[in-house]
């Protein structure tokens, strides 16, 4: 997802990821690796799974992993780098799930629905 020349579509994984947690919520646990962080990453793509993860879990009455709570950025920003303090940063944040709180990263919580 970080890789430079992976520009368009970047989101796509983390997307595919809530698509196939919804869609197979038998393998919810393999997905998880058990409970082992994501290696490397810079530290905003790092958020973004972090936030999704425990949003996705927070709903799904699932424990999150431990990795998830150290991933958090000081300067808070939507899930496409922008800032939340112009008027459509604060919309997204209107729109986003309490645990992207937790990571200082915002998306809208209708994403943790993809199908």
């Amino acid at each position: 997802m970080s890789h430079p020349k992976f520009t368009h579509g970047r989101h796509r994984p983390v997307v595919q990821f809530i698509m196939d947690w919804n869609d197979q919520p038998a393998m919810r646990s393999e997905m998880l690796c058990d409970g082992q962080p994501p290696i490397g990453g810079v530290p905003r793509d790092l958020a973004l799974i972090a936030a999704v993860v425990h949003g996705l879990c927070d709903r799904d009455g699932i424990t999150a992993p431990g990795w998830v709570s150290s991933h958090r950025l000081e300067s808070p920003v939507t899930m496409t780098g922008q800032p939340v303090d112009d008027n459509w940063g604060q919309w997204v944040v209107s729109q986003a799930p309490q645990v992207c709180a937790d990571h200082g990263i915002y998306f809208e919580e209708e994403m943790l629905s993809a199908i």
